[in-house]
């Protein structure tokens, strides 16, 4: 679940700028994870996280090119982090381009 709060932050987008646009949100996901051990399928615990995230959309105007969106998330609360890490352990994720 994704929260945009980018149109609480104006901008004016001038000269090369306007071919570029940032959202900003908030976010939480949730999830189980399956896996097989042995041809037999096991599930864990629910996950949850929950945090900030920016993206960054490049618009290629005069081309008919779809336009790239560079993704940043940072969680700021984990339910179960990864066994050796602490709660409070900075985290991020870079991905391309946006599911939704």
């Amino acid at each position: 679940m994704e929260l945009d709060f980018d149109k609480y932050i104006k901008l004016k987008a001038k000269g090369f700028t306007k071919n570029i646009h940032f959202d900003m949100y908030g976010f939480f996901d949730a999830g189980i994870l399956n896996y097989k051990v042995s041809n037999k399928n096991y599930w864990s615990s629910m996950r949850m996280d929950a945090g900030l995230g920016t993206c960054m959309t490049l618009k290629f105007s005069p081309y008919d090119v779809t336009p790239l969106t560079i993704r940043a998330d940072f969680p700021l609360w984990i339910n179960a982090p990864v066994v050796g890490e602490n709660y409070g352990a900075f985290r991020w994720m870079l991905s391309v381009n946006r599911a939704f």
